[in-house]
């Protein structure tokens, strides 16, 4: 598999240099999803008696990444062919038959700096992966949530899609609230938050995760797990209450013999949860 989770990891802990927070305003997408769990990592999981599955949509306008836990005592089977990511009524694939020759950055952590060391690798996709009892594997291709504009969302109309135009600062159906400033030392002060809810039925986007599985390689007894998710709030607000505090670091690049050293900034991310992502508007 490829190196997602290790990549999915370094984003998670430091966001490199996104832009100057001053006059800038962020959007925060909170989603739910059908009988899935919060867990104190602020992961999101849906489990059965045989698998478990753990989401992270953190990103810039989102992405499908989860891992698949065998919690069996048995080998499992996914076939990607047979599984997909689904959004509205369109189907992106986990499985293309290619293979890609690519440079993954590695990345380690030492105190407030990340040395990036590349690694050339050939990837070829496969469409069966054998999990071993009690461990994990993460999905081979991950898609965007949110590929449009940045200040649009779809809606659907019966069978029409609607663009429309995402301003909550002017919509008078959204709350405005007085958030504590999550940058300032103690969280002195104030920060204008708007925000509007939307029931599974209002939502501007439904996607979901759909897997097949198996204790079988042949696939002669399938079975399947789907996890829908529902955007049910959004929230517009100052980037710098956004990004919370922000900690002095340094990333490192190393390609061969040359080495490149940039001075970066590790966001807190007050906001972040699992099924959450968020989109950058100005």
């Amino acid at each position: 598999m490829k190196l997602i989770s290790t990549l999915k990891l370094f984003i998670a802990i430091a966001a490199i240099t996104i832009m100057s927070a001053c006059n800038h305003t962020t959007r925060l997408v909170e989603t739910k999803a059908n009988n899935a769990s919060k867990m104190n990592d602020n992961s999101v999981t849906f489990e059965n008696d045989s698998i478990r599955v753990t989401y992270d949509l953190w990103s810039e306008s989102g992405i499908m990444f989860y891992s698949v836990y065998n919690k069996t005592n048995m080998p499992l089977y996914i076939d990607w062919k047979r599984s997909a990511y689904v959004e509205e009524n369109r189907i992106f694939p986990y499985y293309n038959n290619r293979s890609v020759a690519e440079t993954q950055y590695i990345p380690t952590v030492n105190g407030n700096t990340v040395v990036m060391t590349p690694r050339a690798t050939t990837v070829s996709e496969e469409r069966i992966t054998f999990i071993p009892p009690r461990t994990l594997v993460t999905n081979p291709i991950t898609w965007k949530i949110f590929s449009g504009g940045m200040s649009t969302y779809s809606s659907k109309n019966k069978d029409r899609i609607r663009i429309e135009t995402v301003d909550l600062k002017n919509d008078k159906n959204a709350t405005l609230d007085e958030a504590p400033k999550t940058y300032t030392k103690g969280n002195k002060g104030t920060s204008k938050v708007y925000s509007k809810t939307f029931t599974k039925d209002q939502s501007p986007l439904l996607f979901r995760n759909y897997i097949s599985y198996s204790a079988y390689e042949d696939f002669r007894k399938e079975s399947h797990l789907e996890t829908e998710f529902y955007i049910s709030k959004l929230s517009e607000m100052d980037t710098r209450q956004f990004n919370g505090k922000g900690t002095p670091g340094t990333t490192v690049v190393r390609k061969g013999t040359k080495v490149s050293t940039k001075k970066t900034i590790f966001w807190q991310y007050p906001y972040r949860v699992g099924d959450a992502f968020y989109q950058t508007l100005n």
